[in-house]
């Protein structure tokens, strides 16, 4: 019986080479193997398809209702750098 404890160690006995062509091989046998990926059945936009769970989860509706998270935004870089600055000086 072929376990893959056997496999690694007779994997771990070949080049950095032949590794790497079985591992390739492995997983194009594998691709094989696998199911054939389907489009949707169902018609619809994105959108569509998540509506049912659009506004369940409890919270903001949007990052800027809290004034800290825009401090600062739309101000030029220099002027967000040099308080950080003066803050750290000794």
């Amino acid at each position: 019986m072929v376990t893959w404890q056997s496999l690694s160690e007779q994997a771990e006995q070949l080049s950095c080479r032949d590794r790497l062509l079985l591992i390739w091989q492995l997983v194009r046998s594998l691709g094989r193997r696998s199911a054939p990926v389907q489009p949707p059945t169902t018609g619809g936009s994105f959108f569509d398809q998540i509506a049912p769970w659009v506004g369940v989860g409890d919270g903001p509706e949007d990052l800027s209702t809290n004034p800290a998270y825009l401090e600062g935004y739309g101000e030029p870089r220099s002027k967000l750098i040099a308080p950080l600055d003066r803050d750290h000086q000794s």
